[in-house]
């Protein structure tokens, strides 16, 4: 592989990697890493957290977990594991984030360095920085980006980043087989391991997230960009394998329930991805002005200007892309190839959740933490060839120190403020809040917030600004009851409790609550039949089970419980 200056660079010697072999380059993504994500081992857990992990009895015991089952089985098991040696401790949860975060940082890292080791970078021209610094330089933009923080921080969004590590582990051990077999002398034994451990990690990423179903694609263009494999089969052998791992996700019936509890159709959810990958696309660029739950409007019509407008950049992007890789192939430029690939892999790794299949909640920032795996490369290979541009007459080491520097210590210190807004649900919630006044999700959570901190009269402003925009929101309402009963305010306090059971009658929690007031202002037949209507909704409420006991000790129906 040639500079553009006509020197030779041999990515993977001594003269190419001054860090000699990446070791000095793994301790940098490491450290980098663990400092910029350090004031989140005691972050709170936050909204599916509380039923997916501290609540979720499926994790109490492993043996519930076998045999393999769902999707996102693997998981679940290391949430189990988890909680196996701390309980709900917070501190191991974010633990393990952390490392397979700094895991992702670091196999970035060795994707870069394969891939220049390919033999269609080995015949490109590529410059002295990108050549021997591309590496370190995706591995570290990748680790230190403020747009993977909610996919890190927010513990139940692991399943996004372990899906990503085995994704990313699946890709780098194909391309090590894929090498491995080209050599002079191919040894068949490391060919064979590789490929089967490529295959045994990907089959790791179909069972801990969906998204994971885009790797066979990704592989195969890897195969045609990078390795070029002519009319040999060797490659279908090695490829075939890892293209059957997505049959273990059952795709049909998950994506009709999907769609049914989206309430969205397929082509309005499809115009509002134009916008929000737009959204995505510039929070790569300008991390500014994150929110953990957007309001973010639908798109119902194709001629609406903020859709015309979206569609018009991405496919100025795309063409961008196009252009890149038909110039690189007409001229043998290594950066183009990369750019190419990093951009493709952004939208290849984003279609199963921003293209035509309806999710509820339209974006959500931890979707970008895979596809932020290609955007890295793509950035680094920029940022190192801008500076290529440049001239300098500076050693290559001292101008990629400084641009890295330039770049990522500003990133790093956006992901340390960041990281603080999730210190716990006050701090999060009124962060949303600020961002999406007209989301009644966010004042609802807000709410919640002042209440567990016993701040009443904040918790039921919140809830009253909830229902301004939403007026039937029966968590809301029941909230609302609670805050008003524990300010003493009986009679409000019943007539929330009576909309919510009349909006949503399937709450069991709302009815026993409203028993509670009924039996507090002396209504007592009224408050027994609250509480059984819960218990018929869930016949496991302890707190329904107890009030019935206590108010009625001689009831038929608990005679039979009492032992």
């Amino acid at each position: 592989m040639r500079s553009t200056d006509g020197t030779q660079v041999q990515p993977g010697s001594s003269t190419a990697d001054p860090a000699r072999s990446g070791g000095i380059a793994l301790l940098v993504i490491s450290a980098a890493t663990v400092l910029a994500y350090s004031n989140t081992f005691r972050a709170s857990f936050h909204l599916d957290d509380l039923p997916l992990i501290v609540q979720n009895p499926a994790l109490r015991d492993l043996r519930t977990l076998w045999p393999p089952s769902g999707s996102r089985w693997l998981g679940y098991v290391t949430f189990a594991f988890n909680y196996r040696m701390g309980g709900s401790a917070v501190f191991g949860y974010h633990l393990v984030n952390v490392a397979i975060h700094v895991c992702n940082g670091l196999l970035i890292h060795a994707l870069a360095a394969v891939t220049l080791r390919t033999p269609a970078l080995r015949r490109a021209e590529v410059g002295p920085l990108v050549g021997r610094y591309l590496p370190l330089a995706a591995g570290l933009l990748f680790a230190v980006h403020p747009l993977a923080t909610q996919a890190v921080t927010y513990v139940i969004q692991r399943f996004a980043s372990l899906a990503a590590l085995f994704y990313l582990l699946s890709l780098v051990l194909y391309a090590e087989a894929r090498l491995s077999a080209e050599a002079d002398r191919p040894a068949g034994a490391r060919v064979a391991g590789f490929a089967t451990l490529s295959v045994l990690a990907a089959v790791a990423a179909m069972k801990t997230k969906e998204i994971s179903v885009t790797l066979p694609f990704v592989a195969a263009g890897y195969e045609l960009l990078f390795l070029r494999p002519g009319r040999r089969l060797l490659p279908l052998l090695i490829l075939a394998p890892l293209a059957a791992t997505p049959l273990l996700v059952i795709v049909q019936p998950a994506l009709r329930d999907v769609v049914a509890d989206a309430g969205i159709s397929s082509a309005v959810y499809l115009l509002t991805q134009t916008r929000v990958v737009v959204r995505y696309l510039r929070l790569l660029v300008l991390p500014v002005g994150q929110n953990f739950d957007y309001d973010f409007p639908l798109s119902k019509s194709l001629s609406e200007p903020a859709v015309l407008l979206s569609i018009a950049l991405l496919l100025a992007v795309g063409a961008f892309a196009a252009l890149l890789l038909v110039r690189a192939l007409g001229t043998r430029r290594g950066a183009g190839l990369l750019g190419f690939f990093g951009i493709a892999w952004v939208f290849v790794t984003l279609s199963v959740e921003s293209s035509f299949i309806p999710i509820k909640d339209v974006i959500f920032e931890h979707r970008m933490y895979l596809p932020s795996a290609g955007a890295a490369i793509a950035l680094g290979t920029a940022l190192l060839w801008g500076v290529e541009r440049l001239r300098l007459r500076a050693a290559l080491g001292l101008q990629c120190a400084a641009a890295l520097s330039i770049t990522c210590a500003p990133l790093a210190a956006a992901t340390y403020r960041r990281n603080a807004v999730w210190q716990d649900e006050l701090t999060l919630w009124s962060d949303v809040v600020a961002k999406s006044p007209g989301k009644a999700r966010a004042h609802h959570s807000l709410g919640v917030a002042h209440s567990a901190r016993g701040e009443l009269n904040g918790a039921v402003s919140e809830y009253l600004l909830a229902l301004r925009i939403r007026p039937w929101y029966p968590e809301a309402l029941t909230n609302l009851g609670n805050a008003y009963a524990a300010l003493g305010r009986l009679d409000e306090a019943i007539r929330q409790y009576r909309r919510a059971v009349l909006v949503a009658p399937g709450l069991p929690e709302a009815h026993n609550n409203l028993g509670n007031t009924l039996a507090a202002q002396g209504l007592r037949e009224e408050a027994l039949r609250e509480y059984r209507e819960a218990l018929r909704l869930d016949p496991n409420l302890p707190e329904a089970k107890a009030n019935l006991r206590r108010l009625e000790p001689l009831d038929p129906a608990m005679k039979r419980e009492q032992p």
